[in-house]
């Protein structure tokens, strides 16, 4: 996932140094937390009022889709779930 929204917030996945660049330029934007101050370390929340510039939003668009578009495949994990049986008497 490369961007999403969640609440009045867009979010974007980006490199460390992207953040960094992100933070510096916008000091509206803050570190994604959607969990009870859990921070997701590579996820920015673009707020709405800086969303709707559509030029701001669309180079960070791209530049999120071109990050994540580098990262290696997840293989998904086999379920560990136990399989019970019932068996009649």
């Amino acid at each position: 996932m490369f961007a999403g929204i969640h609440e009045n917030s867009i979010i974007l996945r980006l490199s460390k140094s992207d953040l960094q660049r992100i933070f510096a330029q916008h000091e509206e934007v803050k570190t994604f937390a959607p969990m009870g101050g859990h921070v997701m370390k590579e996820y920015a929340a673009i707020p709405k009022n800086l969303a709707l510039k559509t030029d701001v939003l669309g180079d960070w668009l791209d530049k999120s889709y071109e990050y994540v578009s580098l990262l290696p495949l997840k293989i998904a994990k086999k379920s560990r779930k136990k399989k019970y049986r019932v068996e009649a008497k």
